[in-house]
């Protein structure tokens, strides 16, 4: 019996499921924009490879822009990536229908919400949290985020800050519209 065949077969048999899920099963799902310039990569990245030669929006995240603005930008276009492409194979549906209407849970490192789309809130346990609760603090703004920016950066007039001050520095946080 090959490996197949004997999952389908312990699936069958069980009463209950767990799955548990990382990052493999988005990369098998074709979402291969982390770690590499892949071409699902440079149809939204390819400003910041051509001026920062970083493979993947991991290294991203980790590179020194020039600006605020533009770091935001970057941050704007991998989330739009990474919440709005469609998975590019069909993983997800693939475990769907290995698991059939088993009573099942599904425990995640990924932060992409691709289990959450696919098998519902209830189901799922983000265990290093979501991306999807960074939004603005007026979230009918939120569909002004993506054409606000402007040459791969940010504009400053759509920023707000929080500030929070803590003993004699004080600190800048978030990016909101207003």
């Amino acid at each position: 019996m090959n490996k197949v065949d004997q999952l389908v077969k312990q699936v069958k048999e069980a009463d209950a499921i767990v799955v548990g899920g990382g990052s493999g099963m988005s990369n098998a799902a074709g979402m291969d924009f982390w770690y590499s310039a892949s071409p699902l990569f440079m149809k939204y990245m390819k400003y910041y490879y051509d001026k920062y030669h970083f493979e993947g929006i991991f290294k991203g995240y980790y590179t020194q822009f020039d600006s605020l603005e533009e770091k935001w930008a970057f941050q704007l276009y991998a989330y739009n990536l990474i919440f709005n492409e469609p998975p590019q194979k069909p993983t997800y549906d693939y475990l769907k229908k290995v698991i059939g209407n088993k009573p099942v849970h599904y425990i995640t490192t990924n932060q992409d919400g691709l289990f959450k789309k696919y098998f519902g809130e209830d189901a799922v346990s983000e265990i290093q949290g979501s991306w999807f609760f960074f939004q603005s603090s007026n979230t009918k703004t939120d569909k002004k985020l993506y054409p606000a920016s402007r040459n791969g950066c940010w504009p400053n007039d759509t920023n707000v800050y929080s500030r929070t001050i803590l003993g004699n520095d004080t600190i800048y946080e978030g990016c909101f519209l207003h």
